[in-house]
């Protein structure tokens, strides 16, 4: 009798496209099945769930902007309860806020497959802090990948659901900003829409989905021999790479090793180096290679492999020095137990100042480390020395500080509250997001900025040191965004209310979460898939938390902002400003503001006070003491704010022939481009 067999299933017809290393995670999911997607915006994560959103085949995934990250991870962990797999995604200090469910879910364990995507910025680049997840892995006892390429991303992304299922753990998949934003040709679906869906066979009760402390005890066993296995596993993966260059001229006694995208920095530094010693009729010295893409849990055999008679180690990764303290580790037994070397290989890198402990890293910053820790320090200036004529990239562009965008309204609101302070002692705690930006000048409304939602505590723990200082008068103002208000300042704001703190919270309402592209939040009624939601009201959430006074101006009407931020800032309790106007990416702008210069002084007044991109003062003409103020109209959007700070009536606006209620209608960004 013939044996039945199973029918071989059809190969996925495919196609090479050019892929952001984010975009090549989100096909990758979907490839993977995902059912759902969930996060909340950070560069360099935010595309992700964009492009998942934009790729959605048949609308198959739930996905969403959750309020938060760690509103993100819980759901994550609530759908992977019910079997769907499951991809969240933040940035770097986005895990500090999901940090707290991500500790039990290790314990807890998971049902679908769950990815949590952590992009790291070294730099950093559009980060407030340097941060590697690499730890917080190794703190959760979660397995961590680390992709080098866009390529990588794409096959990390499906290794990493399959390898959650099957040990019943969330895996970190941690790209660093150059690998999101990196582009790569790679092999994908052509059809997306025909790949088959994970299918979810929805929740079933299980006592293991609560986390008694008896429960947490077993699991914290079974996470160990998990773990120990997983490192067993990460010995023969495809991730990681072990290879040897030997010159018959020297004894095989140095290594490298490189983890992440570092790992591409030193593949070209030692291909730079090789063309250097070739042009000069050498050959570099012999050294041991080990790459790195599994870093937790370490793959101990394939490091002592490594290290097996190597004299003096080289470690070459951005931010925390997680390879190089793995290696350190093993350096003792290796030594005494292994392979019964005289002395343990010494271990060079961050711990010991061989590499930089902070910052990026490129092929030119390891090059002459790298030909040092070599030997061949001389071949670095061959490598690096500019060809004739050439300009260093750095020099090739005027610096450019970071400013507010010509027309944003977070100029205004700034100015306002500054304005109806006048004279008397403020402090401005600010906020994470353009708003940051407040602490140049002329607008210099920033004294504080720590966290995401932070403005608002801030403010009231400074409310209370001044108070204690004999300074009871001080006024106390806290600056956050729409977006962030619903993400992290709820809580702030009700604290201010149930412990008497006496401050302002300026809310910056610009309708759309600004920084990261323009995401929608709970406030705009938009959600990701495309659906029409209820708008949370922000003035209404601070009636309903007991803010003493609420108050709502449009910033580009100045002088009413003004007096709306005299009342806020006369208030005796808890008050909440809600400047409310869209940003200027929202609409089509109307046009440039004009310059009358048979009206124009040259005061300087409307660039002075603004401190407007769009403005400046042009050269004076012969004869003249001062030239006339100039309006770039490829920057100008017309919101008018210069308008109301020329005491001579120089300045002409094109809405000038609007009704009033066509320009509410503009500023409310109700046309849209």
């Amino acid at each position: 009798m013939t044996p039945m067999t199973q029918p071989v299933p059809a190969p996925t017809p495919t196609v090479r496209r050019l892929c952001m290393g984010n975009e090549a995670i989100a096909i990758a999911a979907i490839a993977a099945g995902v059912n759902v997607a969930c996060g909340y915006p950070g560069t360099p994560s935010t595309e992700i769930v964009e492009t998942i959103a934009r790729l959605n085949p048949e609308g198959r995934v739930h996905v969403e902007w959750s309020t938060n990250e760690k509103a993100a991870l819980e759901l994550a962990a609530g759908a992977s309860y019910g079997g769907a797999r499951v991809i969240m995604t933040c940035k770097q200090v986005g895990m500090n806020v999901a940090s707290d469910p991500l500790m039990s879910l290790a314990y807890v364990g998971t049902r679908g497959g769950l990815v949590i995507v952590v992009a790291d910025d070294p730099g950093p680049i559009s980060s407030q802090t340097e941060q590697d997840s690499r730890q917080f892995a190794q703190f959760a006892h979660v397995p961590v990948l680390d992709p080098a390429t866009p390529e990588e991303a794409y096959a990390m992304t499906q290794a990493a659901f399959e390898l959650s299922e099957r040990y019943g753990t969330p895996v970190i998949l941690r790209p660093t900003t150059r690998v999101d934003h990196g582009c790569a040709s790679i092999e994908v679906p052509a059809d997306l829409a025909a790949l088959p869906v994970h299918e979810v066979p929805g929740f079933q009760k299980d006592p293991r989905f609560v986390i008694f402390p008896p429960l947490a005890h077993r699991a914290h066993g079974r996470m160990a021999a998990d773990l120990a296995a997983i490192g067993r596993e990460f010995c023969t993966s495809p991730f990681n790479g072990l290879s040897e260059h030997v010159c018959d001229d020297y004894e095989l006694y140095l290594g490298i090793a490189a983890g992440g995208d570092s790992r591409g920095y030193v593949r070209e530094a030692l291909a730079r180096l090789a063309d250097a010693a070739a042009e000069n009729g050498l050959e570099l010295p012999s050294y041991r290679l080990l790459e790195v893409g599994t870093p937790y849990p370490f793959p101990e055999g394939l490091g002592r492999d490594f290290l097996l008679g190597l004299a003096d180690a080289l470690v070459v990764e951005e931010l925390e020095p997680v390879v190089e303290r793995s290696l350190l580790e093993l350096t003792g037994p290796v030594a005494a137990d292994a392979y019964l070397l005289s002395a343990p290989t010494n271990i060079h890198g961050r711990l010991d100042g061989t590499t930089p402990v902070a910052g990026e890293y490129s092929s030119d910053l390891l090059v002459p480390i790298v030909a040092q820790f070599l030997g061949v320090p001389e071949l670095a200036a061959d490598v690096l020395a500019p060809t004739a004529g050439e300009v260093p990239p750095q020099d090739l562009l005027p610096p450019r500080p970071p400013v507010l965008c010509a027309g944003c309204p977070h100029r205004a609101s700034f100015l306002a509250v500054k304005k109806a302070a006048g004279r008397r002692d403020v402090v401005y705690a600010g906020d994470i997001g353009c708003y940051t930006l407040g602490c140049n000048a002329p607008i210099n409304a920033t004294d504080t900025c720590l966290c995401m939602g932070g403005g608002v505590t801030v403010a009231q723990g400074i409310e209370v040191a001044d108070r204690l200082a004999g300074n009871p008068d001080a006024l106390h103002v806290g600056f956050v965004g729409d977006s962030t208000f619903f993400a992290s300042a709820m809580t702030g704001l009700a604290n201010a209310v149930y412990n008497r703190h006496r401050m302002v919270l300026c809310v910056l309402d610009n309708a759309t979460t600004a920084m990261t592209g323009s995401q929608p939040h709970p406030g705009t009624g938009v959600t990701l898939m495309g659906t029409r939601s209820k708008p949370i009201s922000i003035p209404a959430v601070c009636e309903a938390l007991g803010v003493d006074l609420v108050e709502v101006a449009d910033p580009l009407d100045f002088e009413a902002a003004v007096a709306a931020a005299e009342r806020a800032l006369a208030c005796e309790g808890v008050s909440v400003l809600v400047f409310r106007s869209p940003c200027v990416q929202l609409f089509k702008p109307l046009g440039p503001v004009a310059v009358d210069p048979a009206a124009c002084t040259g005061c300087g007044a409307c660039v002075r006070q603004s401190g407007c991109p769009a403005l400046s003062m042009g050269a004076p003409a012969a004869g003249e003491r001062r030239g006339t103020a100039a309006v770039d109209p490829t920057l100008c959007y017309g919101c008018d704010l210069c308008l109301q700070f020329c005491k001579f009536d120089a300045l002409r606006t094109p809405r000038a022939g609007l009704a009033p209620e066509a320009c509410d209608a503009l500023r409310r960004g109700e046309t849209h481009a």
